[in-house]
């Protein structure tokens, strides 16, 4: 039996991009014929999968010299001589001894894209990312735009990277049964009709750009129509201090920043939206459209990156740096219900296209060939 050593770390982390691929993808690779042992740094488990059993490893991980002191010797050293096929590592980490065929899963560059490595820790740590994934046997990626990226960046053959889409969770499909979300809708008010972005808060969300575009709308457009973003701000970083500043200059419709939504209700939220928007500047995915989709919403979408191939022609493309584009796509959407009902039903197609099922599949592959090849 192929046996698997997962480092598991994202499970114990605040909802992240990486910590919902691994919650969506683990279920389905406990259920292979695979041996799948997975490992933490921490006892507690933020994920939603709070019954997967992980082995824990100290050091606490609770800064950058603990993690690579975890990443570089704890957890190597920790299965050695524990007769595993292989390792995996579902995210940048440094792990760079070991005998073992590592895969190692790359979501995209953006470390590498933005540069911010000022001090000699940051360095050594983007050096230890390089050395690891370029000795990593196989390099996973959700799609075919980061694949070409991270070839690229690490000067690696695309040949060594595989591409393992994400996709929408089930749990979106099913409406809850829960009573928090008459909870949130009491809440915020959530009783008008609204369009929505969920997503993080990084600058190149461009949510600031979605908050221009509303306050543009014709004024009976913002009377009818809500904004709603959920996604946590922290007002200490300045440009999400100036995305707060201007939700708060609204004066004519009404801005709603929710900071985090449960699993759980989710699928209620996007389900309830009568569009959805997104207009980053760069993913090396773009998981929320998709999301919003599977759930038969219309979406809005940048015409950057990764988003297009996601998409394809189920979503209304716009330029996120033309402000216009925002507004006008919003203004024809929210206007017409007969396009809306078209969009809805190109979102479900489109979603349908995505599956974890799949993703395991191509994962599980992946495995037999680092091992094998």
């Amino acid at each position: 039996m192929l046996k698997v050593a997962l480092n598991a770390r994202p499970l114990t982390w605040q909802p992240c991009g990486t910590r919902t691929y691994l919650e969506n993808l683990l279920p389905y690779l406990l259920n292979s014929s695979f041996q799948i042992d997975s490992f933490t740094d921490k006892s507690n488990c933020n994920s939603s999968l709070k019954a997967v059993s992980s082995t824990i490893i100290s050091p606490q991980v609770n800064n950058l010299k603990s993690r690579l002191l975890w990443e570089v010797f704890a957890f190597p050293a920790r299965i050695i001589g524990k007769n595993y096929s292989l390792i995996h590592i579902p995210y940048h980490a440094a792990t760079v001894w070991t005998s073992r065929p590592v895969v190692m899963t790359i979501h995209d560059v953006m470390l590498w894209d933005q540069q911010t490595c000022h001090t000699l820790r940051d360095r050594v740590n983007l050096r230890l990312l390089e050395q690891a994934a370029r000795r990593a046997k196989t390099i996973l990626t959700v799609s075919n735009y980061a694949k070409i990226r991270i070839a690229d960046a690490l000067n690696i053959l695309p040949e060594r990277i595989t591409v393992t889409p994400e996709a929408p969770s089930s749990r979106l499909t099913t409406a809850s049964k829960s009573s928090e979300i008459d909870h949130l809708r009491t809440q915020f008010r959530l009783d008008n009709s609204y369009i929505l972005y969920v997503g993080g808060t990084a600058q190149r969300k461009g949510i600031i750009r979605l908050v221009e575009a509303y306050q543009q709308l014709d004024q009976e457009l913002k009377h009818a129509y809500d904004l709603v973003i959920v996604g946590r701000f922290n007002p200490a970083i300045g440009y999400q201090a100036a995305t707060l500043a201007a939700i708060a200059s609204e004066r004519v419709g009404r801005i709603v920043n929710i900071p985090a939504v449960s699993n759980e209700i989710l699928g209620d939220v996007y389900r309830g939206a009568s569009v959805f928007v997104f207009p980053s500047f760069s993913e090396g995915f773009g998981l929320p459209p998709l999301e919003a989709m599977s759930c038969g919403v219309p979406v809005i979408a940048s015409n950057r990156t990764s988003i297009p191939e996601v998409v394809g022609d189920a979503a209304v493309m716009i330029d996120p740096d033309d402000l216009n584009s925002i507004v006008i796509a919003l203004t024809e959407i929210l206007s017409s219900s007969s396009l809306r009902a078209e969009l809805s039903a190109r979102s479900l197609r489109r979603s349908k296209l995505y599956s974890w099922h799949t993703t395991a599949t191509l994962t599980l592959k992946a495995y037999e060939d680092a091992v094998n090849g």
